[in-house]
C-alpha cells in the first residue's frame, strides 16, 4: 500500500510539475481559475513534507538552448527554495526515482 501511496503522490507531483514549470504560459484544464503559480493556485508558500519528493532532470539534457537552461535553473532553484532534492544527469527519471526508493 505503501508503493501506491508514493507512486500516486511521484504522479500527481509531475503533473504539478508540468503545468507550472514546463507549460506555465499555455492555458490547461488543470490550472484553477486565474492562478499564476503555485500559492494562488494551492495556497501554499512551501511544499510541506520535502523529505517525500524530489525532482528530476531527465528531459533536454544537456540543455541545448538558454530557454531550456532557463527552465533547469528554474527547476534546481524551485527545488533549493523548497528542500527538494533535484536529480539531474543520473538517468531517466522514473528509474531514478526507484532506484532511490522515491517509488517501487
Amino acid at each position: 500500500m505503501d508503493s501506491l501511496v508514493i507512486s500516486l503522490q511521484v504522479i500527481t507531483a509531475l503533473g504539478i510539475f508540468n503545468v507550472w514549470f514546463i507549460r506555465s504560459g499555455a492555458k490547461t484544464r488543470w490550472r484553477g481559475g486565474e492562478a499564476r503559480n503555485m500559492k494562488e493556485e494551492f495556497g501554499v508558500d512551501r511544499v510541506a513534507d520535502p523529505d517525500r519528493f524530489a525532482l528530476f532532470i531527465d528531459h533536454m539534457v544537456p540543455a541545448v538552448s538558454p530557454k531550456e537552461e532557463d527552465l533547469h535553473q528554474i527547476t534546481r532553484d524551485w527545488g533549493h527554495q523548497n528542500n527538494v532534492p533535484v536529480y539531474e544527469r543520473r538517468g531517466i527519471g522514473h528509474h531514478v526515482a526507484s532506484e532511490l526508493g522515491y517509488s517501487v
